[in-house]
């Protein structure tokens, strides 16, 4: 989204506090919009885009710091892509749907700001992010999903669940078939009506009808040992060509412990018993099979969007996560299907806080008369059963 401004100040005439060894991207404060408070909930579309609305321009100083870290972290990412991978990031925080920004970077040798071309390795520097005149954008909301993406026993997170396991038939990283789960791209608390916006932003094209955050192209098969990773951010998927992705770990200790798809490792110890080549980073990840087209594989958009969240966790700066109302909104409630790990629910007594889900009663009516149906049938076959044991005496 984005509308007018008025005028645009350019790069400062040198790096302030630029510190060796380091890289910073940044943009204009002129060319960033300010969100307003989200509405109480999201039930429709225009609610969805009201969330999204812009305000005035940030006034606050000549720049906002979006990412910054060691060159190491930067290029550890970046790999052979060199400066591509950075304006693509830049594209997915700032201007993802329409990507018209383009790099400059301070040389200190010269004293200068010189454009950046995809090719260029990526060097200690502050870079910018530079939109064309007139055009203020709104940055990329921040998700902070932590743990909430288990599928319950009953409706659509079971449902898609049993779609995704057979349109996948095993995980996409290690092709293992047991154990594996349905990792949800994007949390099932961004609700059906920002899931479409965010389809729609990052895929370029129009969501299917009657698409929702239950939909299969939502969910992966992962193995049980990647799947917290990827719910969490710190597992995500770089494009690499149609249905074929490079895996990169985010954990801020991967470059001496070893993850991999069966566990985590010391790093030296894989590298003696000649394992090395099993850890994640950089490995691909690809679906078992691609030729339906009707089998809902997700589209590289969407994994553009969790790699960008993996992005802002580990490299984000505070000018930017500091934001007001820069957080992705979620729904108030437990979402059907929805099993947090962190409390909220009691066993069998249903969230303690009182929090259900819309359709609870129905859900947990549903699973109730199953229960009671499975006990008739057992005490039949029970009956049954005794009916052929000879009595003795």
């Amino acid at each position: 989204m984005s509308h007018p401004s008025s005028s645009k100040s350019g790069p400062p005439n040198h790096p302030t506090a630029f510190t060796p060894g380091f890289l910073e991207l940044r943009i204009f404060s002129s060319s960033v919009g300010t969100y307003g408070p989200p509405p109480a909930t999201i039930s429709d579309h225009a609610s969805a885009l009201q969330s999204l609305a812009l305000g005035p321009v940030l006034a606050a100083s000549n720049s906002i710091c979006l990412l910054r870290g060691s060159l190491p972290d930067f290029t550890w990412f970046s790999r052979a892509e060199g400066s591509h991978w950075l304006l693509d990031m830049g594209h997915d925080i700032c201007d993802p749907q329409f990507k018209r920004g383009s790099l400059l970077v301070f040389d200190p040798t010269q004293g200068q700001w010189n454009p950046v071309a995809a090719a260029d390795p990526l060097v200690d520097s502050i870079y910018f992010y530079v939109l064309p005149a007139n055009v203020i954008v709104g940055l990329s909301k921040i998700s902070e999903r932590n743990n909430r993406s288990q599928t319950g026993k009953t409706g659509n997170g079971t449902t898609m669940r049993a779609q995704v396991l057979a349109r996948d038939v095993c995980c996409w990283i290690s092709h293992s078939r047991e154990p594996v789960r349905n990792s949800h791209i994007c949390p099932k608390r961004m609700g059906d009506h920002m899931a479409r916006i965010v389809y729609n932003t990052f895929t370029s094209t129009a969501p299917p009808p009657g698409l929702s955050i239950y939909s299969p192209c939502f969910g992966i098969c992962l193995n049980t040992t990647v799947d917290p990773w990827f719910d969490n951010y710190l597992l995500g998927f770089r494009y690499v060509s149609p249905n074929m992705y490079e895996c990169h770990d985010f954990h801020q200790d991967a470059a001496t412990v070893a993850y991999t798809a069966t566990g985590v490792y010391d790093l030296a110890d894989l590298q003696r018993q000649a394992n090395a080549g099993n850890i994640v980073h950089g490995s691909p990840a690809a679906p078992f099979k691609t030729n339906n087209p009707g089998d809902n594989i997700p589209p590289a958009g969407l994994f553009r969007w969790h790699y960008l969240q993996c992005v802002i966790k580990r490299l984000a700066h505070t000018d930017y996560t500091t934001l007001a109302n820069i957080q992705l909104h979620e729904l108030p409630y437990r979402v059907e299907g929805d099993d947090d790990s962190d409390g909220d629910c009691s066993g069998d007594e249903g969230p303690s806080n009182g929090a259900f889900w819309p359709t609870a009663a129905l859900d947990y009516g549903r699973e109730e008369a199953a229960l009671q149906q499975s006990d008739v049938e057992t005490r039949g076959l029970i009956k049954e059963w005794i009916k052929t044991v000879p009595i003795v005496g």
